[in-house]
């Protein structure tokens, strides 16, 4: 804003010194707001969050997890403090080995989390040509972001991840580094898309288009022989006998694991995991935001940018082909859980915020 500013200052002396202090008090007013935002992420942190970990056990199993804090943590402490290096299943070695580098020392783990995530997302204003503190305020207000940062998890690495693949240029390849470390914390897909998308990004339309149809193809005829896939399978089986609201999901299993169909349940099962908290609002009514007002208010931020990005009609950026292959690998899940659409946000935010509109070859 101080840079438009500049560029386009009044002549007259008074109405200079008035623009100045607009751009000054602007700037002010931001810098307050991310710091009580980071000031209420400490108080949650330090008055439910933290005695909350500091609770856990092994005899105690699943104690009721506190509303603001991200999936799995009770899993993650147990291995972290109670497995060697070496033990640790690969499905969840991300975490727990960011875990174990800080000792499971909750307080350097909080600090760690949300020092990165600032950093990160300073990276990616500085990338978007966006005021640091505006797209802080933006990020940090969305609370599948920010809720993130009370404990380890593969949601918040791959939201810093891939933060900081939008922030690389050529002149900042340690950024590029940065991210690749980032990743290696998160899980085995986001790995694979986010190496897919860093060679489709710089292939040509038709090579792209073809890859999507090829992989969208291949999954589709062996969708049965995903791995771990039966095991979903039986959750599913179990919560469609306790459960009416599960029938959609279980429809879509049927359709791709029968029939190798996949390709026609990608769409409604993206538009589902991505409206979930809007569709328990209308089923559970108010008394739904008591424990899920994080997931609701989610969905309401994705389903409008995603909305936004649909009649923004761009050709096809980078951005957007991760978005398609991540729709696409999300979608392989029997279950329309919110939180799996999380590595998206970095991207429809940089679609949206970015002052021009780019296709980036390299």
């Amino acid at each position: 804003m101080a840079q438009k500013y500049l560029m386009n200052k009044p002549k007259g002396g008074f109405l200079s010194i008035t623009g100045l202090r607009e751009v000054v008090s602007s700037e002010c007013l931001m810098k307050i707001a991310v710091h009580l935002i980071v000031i209420l992420l400490a108080y949650q942190y330090s008055f439910n969050i933290r005695p909350w970990l500091n609770s856990l056990t092994l005899n105690n199993g699943y104690p009721p997890y506190p509303n603001f804090i991200s999936a799995d943590p009770f899993v993650y402490w147990k291995y972290a403090t109670t497995y060697g290096w070496s033990e640790i299943p690969l499905n969840i070695f991300g975490p727990v080995y960011f875990a174990k580098i800080f000792f499971c020392n909750f307080d350097a783990i909080f600090i760690a989390n949300l020092a990165i995530l600032i950093l990160s997302i300073k990276c990616f204003a500085q990338r978007i040509s966006q005021s640091n503190y505006l797209v802080l305020i933006v990020l940090l207000i969305n609370p599948a972001i920010s809720s993130q940062v009370f404990f380890v998890n593969k949601e918040l690495y791959m939201i810093i991840s891939a933060l900081l693949f939008l922030s690389t240029t050529r002149t900042k390849s340690w950024i590029f580094a940065a991210a690749c470390l980032m990743a290696l914390f998160t899980k085995i897909e986001f790995l694979a898309v986010v190496g897919l998308w860093l060679v489709l990004r710089k292939q040509s339309y038709l090579v792209i288009v073809y890859s999507l149809f090829a992989l969208i193809g291949a999954i589709s005829i062996f969708y049965s022989f995903i791995p771990g896939m039966a095991d979903k399978e039986s959750v599913l089986t179990y919560a469609s006998k306790n459960s009416q609201s599960i029938g959609l999901s279980s429809l879509w299993q049927y359709l791709a694991t029968e029939y190798h169909l996949f390709f026609l349940v990608i769409v409604p099962r993206v538009l589902q995991a991505s409206s979930a908290g809007i569709v328990e609002l209308f089923r559970g009514g108010i008394s739904v935001l008591k424990n899920g007002w994080v997931t609701v208010i989610s969905s309401f931020i994705f389903t409008s940018m995603l909305a936004w990005i649909v009649t923004l009609k761009r050709k096809v950026t980078a951005e957007v082909i991760f978005l398609s292959l991540w729709f696409v690998v999300s979608a392989t899940l029997p279950f329309a859980i919110h939180r799996y659409l999380f590595p998206c946000y970095p991207f429809m935010y940089f679609i949206i915020l970015k002052r021009e509109q780019i296709y980036e070859k390299g």
